[in-house]
């Protein structure tokens, strides 16, 4: 996998949207700590689950197999969970979103996770009061769904041809923006965001300056 491909087109980009897990953060769902602590809820609820199926990454498929509510979970996990201990400031997006956010970009968080993970993740990044408009699992728009980015388009009062979808996942993420017309940037995982955003901002001054 390329680490970082870019479609874009000859638009000034006003408004960036970006992911959560695998972009701004890391991805969860196969992390270690998180698995433990989501198995070991499991195995509080019924006896003998097969390693098989707690090896399985998605909450969603494994918790359907074993007839077990994802909405309890989720519950337990606002109370019990320390996002803390997966996530680290990171100064680098810091800066790089506060520039941004200084320069005149419109910033969107459309993600599937759920909200209590998203204040978390975002509180501990200290990133929260760059973004005008945040989505997440508990809106309309669970992803794939160009509807959202149509609903980030009036929100924000910015057309699809002047927004960017960064993200690493292009079926979930990309592939709809593109399906109107939008800008995408994919990339391997949240270590390269910096570089995805440099991008954005030499595609702008380029077009400013006429070089396509």
């Amino acid at each position: 996998m390329t680490p970082i491909k870019f479609k874009l087109h000859d638009e000034i980009i006003k408004t960036i949207v970006l992911d959560l897990n695998g972009t701004i953060s890391i991805q969860i769902s196969n992390n270690p700590y998180y698995m433990r602590f989501r198995n070991n809820y499991i195995q509080s609820q019924l006896s003998n689950v097969s390693s098989e199926i707690l090896s399985k990454t998605s909450t969603t498929k494994v918790f359907k197999s074993l007839k077990l509510d994802c909405e309890d979970f989720y519950e337990y996990r606002k109370s019990n969970f320390d996002w803390s201990l997966l996530i680290d400031f990171n100064k680098e997006i810091y800066q790089l979103l506060k520039s941004l956010k200084s320069a005149g970009y419109n910033l969107v968080i459309y993600s599937n996770c759920r909200k209590d993970q998203l204040d978390a993740t975002l509180d501990i990044l200290q990133l929260s009061c760059f973004f005008d408009l945040i989505l997440s699992q508990e809106d309309d728009f669970i992803k794939p769904n160009f509807k959202g980015y149509l609903y980030i388009s009036n929100c924000l009062d910015t057309s699809i041809d002047q927004m960017v979808m960064i993200s690493d996942n292009t079926r979930i993420d990309l592939k709809p923006l593109e399906s109107i017309g939008g800008n995408t940037i994919r990339i391997r995982n949240s270590s390269y965001l910096p570089k995805a955003i440099s991008k954005v901002i030499q595609h702008n001054l380029e077009l400013e300056k006429g070089f396509f």
